[in-house]
């Protein structure tokens, strides 16, 4: 994907939301917010640069499996 020189100055963002009922998820976004540059942790994370247990999540609460979304989302 090619883009303009003003669009390249732009960043890209996506926000994330947290639910103050969810003991997991409180706990997730306070270990995310220890963090300087939480962004860059979360983008590591996901491109398998750094693995998920630098959250400190026990394995019992990682409940993600590796998926291709390709197949997902196959016509």
């Amino acid at each position: 994907m090619h883009r303009t020189e003003n669009e390249k100055k732009e960043r890209m963002r996506i926000s994330l939301s947290f639910s103050e009922k969810s003991e997991e998820e409180i706990k997730l976004y306070d270990k995310l917010k220890s963090y300087s540059n939480t962004s860059s942790i979360i983008k590591d994370i996901l491109l398998g640069r750094l693995p998920i247990s630098v959250l400190g999540l026990s394995e019992d609460k990682t409940k993600f499996e590796c998926i291709d979304l390709k197949e997902l989302f196959k016509n």
